[in-house]
């Protein structure tokens, strides 16, 4: 958990980074698909090349001319970016006004919010008001440090992640430059007749160029694993898959004539489709577009996605299977990421035998989600899979580092702590079922008609069990105790 003075360090970093940088972190979500767009074009000028190399004269001269116009406009060597011009000859050329007034107003939503604090605690250390804010910050940083996995302090986490952007960004910008003049190469080359004293030059330039678009992915794939997957856990997120599609159609509703359809398009699709990174993310926006309905969908999606949806949700599968076998591999459940029943029971095997060898105790929560069923019954086994990972983060948000999770049975859970006797086990306790009640007001429980909540039964090595089954019969035990005095309670063999 991090203490005050992390808290402090952090947001004194966020406070500190300069207008140019907040802009392009803010921006990240769209130049990712204004590379997609650039780097497409760049690899129609790549082939135009290698096919006038491989005739001995200019593969249409005025498309290659056009095209090298089109690509120095989109790059700013300097900031290290694909400009909005890439939006000049796709449909998506009335989203770059809007853009513009959403980083406005999302900076200062978020980083406005850091400079805010930062001027704070400098003129205000010990003000109720700076207290607050903290608290406020402490819990999505809390969130976030456990959502990422991080174990070292966050300040120096964030240190690395902004090395990093720094970094591929210094990349991009030689890159660009790189490409620039490349271009100028080309340019020069296009004045006149195709010679073949030109050959040994063009085709060192296809060969940059073929590298270029290559490095180029590298990078993009580089600046959103290494940098804006992990950061945006730290912001409140740019573009949900809802966001995305709002986003589009909001756009047309302000741009175009108000009978005009609004409708996403496939190049909307597709454009997004290469910014997804998960199974998980593709799955979500092609339901979200399905529930959308067909009058916002263009024909040329409906009939792409009749064609091909079969075989993206395939993929999926595959790539979310891989992902399962990982998990399975590292004894991790793979619904929730947590260890298995198996893994557990390994791990409780491994404490017993540590706690009689140096004598200290541990203790066992046993947790059952209070009527698991009916939220399956009333809302579905989707719903449910979403509740049990829920459930999972708001029992990993109050555990220590050191702690151990794992899934006992479809809605039981174990948790054991290490060096922990029964008074401090029944009031780590108390901390999971409030934080589960107060991170799962949605969906309604539908028996109570209140937040989701959970029992608990704890059990302490030596005095409940000095065997892995004695201990887990004597939380199974103080369990049904609790459950029996009406759900919702710690009780302690």
């Amino acid at each position: 958990m991090p203490d005050t003075q992390e808290i402090k360090e952090v947001i004194k970093q966020l406070s500190s980074l300069t207008k140019e940088e907040r802009k392009i972190i803010l921006d990240l979500p769209d130049h990712f698909r204004r590379i997609v767009l650039h780097l497409g074009t760049l690899s129609v000028l790549q082939a135009l090349v290698r096919k006038s190399i491989q005739q001995f004269r200019w593969e249409n001269r005025d498309k290659i001319a056009q095209l090298l116009e089109r690509l120095q406009k989109e790059v700013d060597p300097e900031k290290g970016i694909i400009t909005g011009f890439v939006y000049s000859y796709t449909s998506f050329a009335p989203l770059q006004q809007l853009e513009k007034q959403k980083l406005e107003e999302e900076e200062k939503i978020t980083f406005h919010f850091y400079d805010i604090l930062a001027t704070l605690l400098e003129k205000f250390p010990h003000h109720p008001k700076t207290a607050a804010k903290l608290k406020k910050i402490e819990e999505r940083l809390i969130q976030a440090k456990r959502k990422e996995k991080v174990v070292i302090a966050l300040s120096v986490h964030l240190d690395s992640l902004l090395a990093a952007f720094r970094q591929t960004i210094g990349l991009w910008q030689r890159k660009l430059q790189e490409e620039r003049a490349l271009l100028n190469t080309i340019r020069e080359q296009l004045v006149g007749p195709f010679i073949s004293t030109q050959l040994p030059l063009l085709r060192e330039c296809s060969n940059k160029l073929q590298e270029h678009l290559r490095y180029g992915r590298q990078l993009q794939v580089r600046l959103h694993e290494e940098f804006y997957k992990p950061f945006r856990t730290f912001l409140e997120e740019k573009f949900t898959v809802e966001d995305r599609l709002n986003t589009i159609l909001e756009a047309r509703r302000h741009w175009y004539s108000p009978w005009r359809k609004l409708q996403v398009t496939r190049q909307d699709f597709v454009l997004d489709y290469y910014t997804l990174t998960s199974p998980e993310d593709v799955l979500e926006y092609i339901l979200a577009l399905e529930a959308l309905g067909t009058e916002y969908i263009a024909p040329d999606l409906q009939r792409f996605l009749r064609r091909n949806k079969k075989r993206l949700l395939e993929r999926v599968r595959t790539q979310k299977a891989t992902l399962v076998q990982k998990l399975i591999a590292l004894g991790k459940d793979p619904l929730t990421g947590i260890y298995t029943r198996g893994t557990i029971e390994q791990r409780l095997t491994e404490l017993i035998e540590l706690g009689k060898r140096n004598g200290l105790p541990f203790s066992l929560l046993l947790l059952d989600i209070d009527f698991f069923k009916s939220i399956n019954d009333t809302y579905g086994h989707l719903a449910g899979d979403a509740v049990l990972r829920r459930i999972t983060n708001a029992f990993q948000e109050v555990l220590r580092k050191y702690d151990l999770l794992g899934r006992y049975g479809g809605e039981e859970f174990i948790i054991l702590l290490p060096h922990t006797g029964k008074e401090q086990a029944v009031a780590v306790a108390e901390k999971v079922r409030e934080n589960v009640m107060r991170r799962n007001q949605e969906p309604v429980n539908p028996i109570t008609k209140g937040p989701l909540t959970v029992s608990i039964g704890v059990a302490t090595f030596p005095q409940d069990g000095s065997a892995p089954r004695q201990l887990i019969e004597s939380a199974d035990k103080a369990l049904y105790q609790a459950k029996g005095r009406g759900r919702n309670q710690v009780m302690a063999a």
